[in-house]
């Protein structure tokens, strides 16, 4: 459990990778940017599933892009179908049963590690993914 906790912290400082596209505002420059924006959403999705792609045109408009940047949220669109090292460690870690599936991470200081706040399945409306990216 603990390299697994270990790992999926070393992805998200390293920003994932190819495989994990940033959707919405800057790129962020390093670790410590990550860590002090304090939540990160992944969004785990394939070019051939319809919902994946509607809930990436969602999150690519620029209402959310706003939105998204203004709240200082972090909204990766991750790739399951690629077969690199940070997608089968992220596929391993969040283990997301069917696509499109939506999870929110939030850093825990204390204990030195992002921790799993909510998670959902399927395509959803700008409403709705304000509402759960603000809760």
């Amino acid at each position: 459990m603990l390299k697994k906790v270990l790992i999926l912290g070393i992805l998200i400082m390293a920003c994932c990778g190819n495989s994990c596209k940033k959707a919405c505002g800057e790129e962020t420059s390093n670790a410590s940017d990550t860590k002090a924006k304090k939540e990160i959403v992944i969004q785990f999705s394939a070019d051939w599933c319809g919902p994946c792609r509607s809930l990436k045109a969602v999150m690519k408009s620029e209402e959310m892009k706003q939105y998204v940047k203004e709240k200082g949220i972090i909204y990766y669109i991750l790739d399951i179908d690629k077969n690199d090292k940070n997608s089968r460690m992220w596929k391993d870690y969040a283990k997301p049963s069917t696509i499109p599936t939506v999870v929110k991470y939030k850093w825990e200081e204390k204990l030195k590690k992002w921790l799993e706040v909510k998670r959902f399945v399927g395509s959803k409306n700008a409403r709705f993914m304000k509402e759960w990216l603000k809760k």
